[in-house]
């Protein structure tokens, strides 16, 4: 009789602890017990030193435990700092946006596009980069939590709460700063008349 993942529906042979297709956990003794591998998965997993490692899930065992509530809330170290949240959770499409803004200016010194041209690109670069950073403070806790760079859930709940808190800080600041941009003119303006 076959046992079948209930992670990926992959039909796994009867002596199997470790789905085959997934690595995700077909027995719960299996987390205690390192010997409980057959030859063959010792032979590809040696490397590893614990059996969460094997499964690579950063201490999240899908059977045992949920995904932490930080996971489905927006990230705003993400989404104010996109370019640096970027790099320290080693995701690496938001790093175009940069590279495509330097392309465009070295073309711009070089002549060879125009200053429309040059206008035009860098709108829509502007357009990109704002839709980035939205996507990421959508989806940035998400994306965090899959690449699994974190050791524990802690340790991810931890950097994370420290980018929302950064990220929220300087959020507030530009909202103050974008107000008394708008009103000084205004307030300014209306005394000197």
């Amino acid at each position: 009789m076959a046992k079948i993942c209930p992670n990926c529906q992959y039909s796994n042979p009867d002596d199997k602890k470790v789905c085959s297709k997934c690595n995700f956990i077909l027995e719960e003794s299996i987390i205690n017990d390192q010997n409980a591998f057959t030859d063959e998965e010792n032979k590809s997993e040696k490397n590893n030193s614990t059996l969460i490692n094997v499964s690579n899930d950063n201490g999240y065992n899908k059977q045992n435990s949920t995904i932490p509530e930080i996971v489905n809330k927006f990230n705003w170290g993400a989404f104010m700092f996109p370019i640096i949240w970027s790099i320290d959770n080693w995701i690496f499409p938001p790093l175009l946006y940069p590279i495509a803004y330097l392309l465009i200016v070295i073309l711009r010194i070089k002549g060879l596009i125009s200053e429309i041209n040059y206008a035009y690109l860098r709108l829509m670069l502007n357009f990109i980069y704002i839709v980035i950073k939205f996507v990421l403070g959508i989806n940035g806790n998400k994306i965090a939590f899959k690449s699994k760079r974190f050791k524990s859930i802690e340790h991810f709940v931890k950097i994370e709460n420290i980018y929302n808190k950064i990220g929220i800080i300087f959020f507030i600041i530009s909202i103050i700063l974008i107000v008394i941009a708008i009103l000084y003119p205004i307030i300014f303006g209306m005394s000197n008349n």
